[in-house]
């Protein structure tokens, strides 16, 4: 397992063959700044893509005239407005959300008002893909996730729509940045590292699990004691904060993160993801990060929360994971008041 570790998070740096499928993805909120980094970065990629860019800003024509520039196989359309939106979104293989509310620069928004203003968002998109592109992989990158997956889900489930395995929260950033912290600290190359994830994607709810650090052959750090578990989560936190304005890095890990939903549906073997998920039952959270397994339908397995843990990780999960499951339930609620008042969600496929 510790290859396949290694390997899925090496993708990041290695090269690859065209694939042969023209893959559709859409990118929703492709005008706004991470949104314009990752359509870059798969206008660029190897992979064989065609974008299909969409932004309620006028701004997005420009994102389109700069990107049309680049001379890669790789094509685009862009869509502006909120009535180009499905059109946007037609046979799309992957719709990939970034959109997100315009934050007030002068209030700092609590997690609860974060989901009232971005919510109404991605479930207008997701109602949308299952209207114009039913069996499309939805790769949610707007905060918080905690609440929205959970919350997005339960819309498909209240609506008569099995759809759990399409639905994957990208925390690509969260996993580089643990292995960076574990690098740095090792003094050994990141991409010779894998550190897995579990809980949510909050400061609160998120755990690193650095006992269980996969490393390749070539690097032997020392073994890891408790007090150095708790010194590398606590630098953990410090870049985590960071990265909530790393918008270069993070518009590179959500790129990398749907490079691999690429290869995945045309057929690739042995894509292995991290990613916030609807979790198996035997899973102490009905949601959180796992490593999955994905296939040309969405997510194949969904492997839950590491076996081992040490001493100080497990004091650090069990409120990591009640504040979490307070974010579900919220969530699931928020959805179920929506539906019962009459607010009107419909999905039609």
């Amino acid at each position: 397992m510790n290859n396949l570790l290694l390997r899925s998070f090496k993708r990041f740096y290695s090269s690859n063959e065209t694939n042969s499928k023209k893959c559709k993805v859409t990118i929703c909120g492709a005008a706004g700044n991470v949104g314009r980094i990752i359509s870059y970065c798969l206008k660029t990629s190897p992979l064989n893509i065609h974008l299909s860019l969409f932004d309620t800003s006028t701004e997005i024509k420009q994102v389109s005239d700069q990107l049309n520039l680049i001379n890669t196989p790789n094509t685009l359309e862009e869509h502006v407005g909120p009535l180009k939106l499905r059109q946007s979104l037609k046979d799309s293989d992957i719709v990939a959300i970034v959109a997100r509310s315009k934050p007030n620069p002068n209030k700092n928004l609590s997690v609860p008002d974060t989901f009232e203003m971005n919510f109404p968002i991605v479930a207008n998109i997701a109602r949308c893909s299952m209207e114009m592109c039913p069996e499309a992989i939805l790769a949610i990158g707007t905060n918080p996730m905690n609440s929205i997956i959970p919350a997005i889900n339960e819309l498909f489930i209240l609506q008569g729509h099995q759809h759990s395995h399409k639905i994957l929260g990208i925390t690509t950033m969260d996993l580089m940045q643990a292995g960076v912290v574990y690098a740095e600290s090792m003094n050994i190359d990141p991409t010779e590292v894998f550190i897995p994830l579990t809980g949510g994607t909050t400061a609160e709810t998120i755990a690193p699990i650095f006992s269980q650090a996969a490393v390749s052959e070539e690097e032997t750090p020392k073994e890891l004691s408790v007090i150095d578990s708790e010194k590398l989560h606590n630098s953990f936190l410090v870049k985590k904060k960071q990265s909530n304005e790393a918008e270069f890095a993070t518009g590179f890990a959500i790129s990398q993160f749907i490079e691999s939903c690429v290869r995945a549906i045309n057929g690739e073997s042995d894509v292995v993801e991290t990613a916030f998920v609807c979790a198996p039952e035997e899973a102490p959270a009905r949601y959180l990060i796992s490593l999955v397994d994905l296939d040309q339908h969405g997510i194949e397995t969904v492997y839950g929360p590491p076996k081992t843990i040490n001493r100080f990780e497990k004091k650090l999960l069990y409120p990591a994971l009640l504040n979490l499951q307070r974010d579900i339930t919220q969530a699931e609620q928020h959805v179920q008041t929506l539906l019962r008042n009459g607010v009107e969600m419909r999905m039609r496929k």
